[in-house]
């Protein structure tokens, strides 16, 4: 599905049932793919798997397939027609509520933006979660891991990000 300098996500089968999923080697550890487990809610994936190998930086997922496009594709497919407001509301409510749990489990996302939104039939999911912290100390979070145009000031000039930069994406 796609490879970076800093992940790799493969589509797989399983081999019973032909059902999919996404397999990702992440190229780095201390993510909080152990929290996100652990969360239920339909705006954010199904994690079924997580293993964690500091000796050799890799962090290896197996999540839920989600199956639509994401909301730049969305967009364009409108033309850029705008968006009513009773389908605006759905679609921020659910984003709402998703960025609500993350936090409750004091994960920061990072990445919010229109590339790591899915939308599939009314519902809207997030990914994207290679950048996620699971610190509840902003000043442990100094990597810069926002997405250009949508990650809040103070992300982008000292990288350091909490759950008001999460917000702050969300509301652009």
């Amino acid at each position: 599905l796609k490879r970076t300098d800093t992940s790799e996500t493969i589509l797989v089968a399983a081999k019973k049932t032909g059902a999919l999923f996404v397999l990702k080697h992440i190229y780095s550890t201390g993510l909080a793919y152990d929290k996100l487990r652990n969360i239920t809610s339909s705006v954010l994936p199904i994690i079924y798997y997580v293993s964690e190998n500091k000796a050799f930086g890799v962090t290896t997922v197996v999540e839920e397939y989600i199956t639509g496009i994401t909301l730049v594709e969305w967009m364009e497919q409108r033309d850029l027609e705008p968006v009513n407001a009773t389908l605006a509301k759905l679609i921020f409510e659910q984003l709402a509520d998703g960025l609500q749990k993350l936090h409750a489990a004091h994960i920061v996302h990072r990445a919010i933006c229109p590339e790591n939104i899915m939308i599939m039939s009314g519902k809207v999911k997030y990914i994207g979660f290679d950048h996620c912290t699971a610190s509840d100390d902003v000043d442990k979070v100094t990597l810069y891991k926002g997405m250009t145009g949508f990650a809040a000031p103070e992300q982008t000039t000292s990288g350091k990000a909490d759950f008001r930069s999460d917000v702050y994406s969300l509301g652009i």
